[in-house]
Formats: C-alpha cells, sequence, structure tokens
C-alpha cells in the first residue's frame, strides 16, 4: 500500500504540472518536443503529430520539453521567440495546476468546496510560514525532504486513512506550486524572472546564456536533492 500511495501521490503532483505547461504550450502554439511523465530509461514511447509522448521508469519527475527553451532556436515556434506574456503564461501554468489539485483534492476529502478552500489556504499559510523559516534559519536545511521522505510520508498516511493523505496530496501540491515559483535559476520562477529581464536587457542575454544559467542551477538543484535524499535515508535507519 505504501507503493501504491506513493505512485498516486507522485502522478497527483507531477503530471497535473507538467499538463498545464503542456496545455499553455500547445495554445499559445509552441512546439513541444516530447511530453514525459517520469524520469530514466523509456518504457513507453508513442510519436503523435511533432510530440513525442512517453513515460519513463521512475515515477518521480517529469518534463514539458519545448523546442528552443534552453537553447537558440530559428523555429518561430520555439519557446525563445514567443512574447514575453505568452511565455510567463507557459510558465506559470504548472504552478497554477498544482494550486488547482490542492484545491479539487482537499474539496473531496472534506467534501465542501468552501471547507477546501480554507484547508488549502492554511495549509498554504503554514507552508510559508515554514519557508520563512527555512530562509532565516531557524528551521535547519537537514530538515527537508525529499523523493524517500516524500514515500516515508505516504506510508504513514496508510494508517491514518484517505483524510490524512489528502492533506499530504494538498500540501506537496502547495509545496511543489511555490518552490517552482521562486526566482531561482532551473525553476519556473527563475525562468519567469529573465523573461522580465531581457525585456528590459533587449539582445544582451542570448538563450544561450540564460540555458548556461539554468544548467548551472539544474546541477545545483540535483546537488540539493542527493543531499536531502541522503538525510531521508539517514532518517529511516536512525
Amino acid at each position: 500500500m505504501t507503493a501504491v500511495y506513493a505512485i498516486i501521490l507522485f502522478v497527483l503532483l507531477i503530471f497535473p504540472h507538467e499538463l498545464g505547461h503542456f496545455i499553455v504550450a500547445k495554445a499559445v502554439g509552441v512546439k513541444v518536443n516530447e511530453f514525459s511523465f517520469g524520469m530514466g530509461p523509456a518504457i513507453y514511447k508513442k510519436e503523435k503529430g511533432e510530440t513525442t509522448y512517453s513515460i519513463r521508469l521512475v515515477p518521480v519527475g517529469g518534463y514539458c520539453a519545448m523546442e528552443g527553451e534552453d537553447e537558440d532556436s530559428d523555429d518561430s515556434r520555439s519557446f525563445g521567440n514567443q512574447s514575453a506574456w505568452g511565455k510567463i503564461a507557459i510558465l506559470i501554468a504548472g504552478a497554477a495546476m498544482n494550486l488547482l489539485i490542492a484545491i479539487v483534492v482537499a474539496t473531496i476529502t472534506y467534501k465542501s468546496f468552501t471547507i477546501g478552500c480554507k484547508a488549502t489556504w492554511y495549509l498554504g499559510d503554514l507552508m510559508f510560514k515554514s519557508l520563512g523559516m527555512l530562509i532565516t534559519g531557524k528551521v535547519p536545511v537537514s530538515d527537508l525532504s525529499g523523493p524517500v521522505g516524500i514515500i516515508s510520508m505516504a506510508g504513514e498516511t496508510v494508517h491514518y486513512g484517505m483524510i490524512y493523505f489528502g492533506n499530504l496530496v494538498v500540501l506537496m501540491s502547495l509545496n511543489l506550486a511555490v518552490i517552482n515559483m521562486l526566482p531561482l535559476p532551473a525553476l519556473d520562477g527563475g525562468r519567469i524572472l529573465f523573461v522580465i529581464i531581457r525585456k528590459i536587457a533587449g539582445n544582451r542575454i542570448t538563450d544561450e546564456n540564460e540555458g548556461k544559467v539554468h544548467g548551472i542551477g539544474l546541477m545545483l538543484l540535483l546537488g540539493l536533492i542527493v543531499f536531502v535524499t541522503w538525510n531521508d535515508i539517514v532518517r529511516l535507519f536512525t
């Protein structure tokens, strides 16, 4: 049951997020090269039109690979050749979908739209306060949890029932939405910041230069994931 709950959790967190990017990208005319759920080796691939749809082995992650997202492209339909508002709409769509999932799950869990919205607001406020304590050092970085910790939390909710699992989904969805909107390289918020900076700076920053910054940010993000995953493993055994 732990495995089942964990898979359901990751599906509810990741798929809607990437689907949000995908839907808006298609709506504004951006070419999507691949839409993938999961990371690692592909276990299923299907090409339809200009997009390859894939399911990958590890259900922790996913991506919507758009043409010209991190490199220069002459394609008129590339991400880099869209208007600033088009880019921002695509980038914010992932977090918006996570917020929507949080409200929907809270509503189903508490069987009331009003109570669901209030629960989402309460958990969102709690998350912002926790983030503030993390930034100010009141909460150590070692308290962060990664995929292993999330799976462990999903397993604990098995013993308490669907209300607790629903709360976990809401909290994790809000977490993903807020974290992705932080103005840091490789995150959606960081990409939005670059859209604004490049609107002001003009052609002085190229797609390639921006891609390099996001590449460095991604490496740092992966390093953080390794760090929190190690902490999760240590906590499991201690």
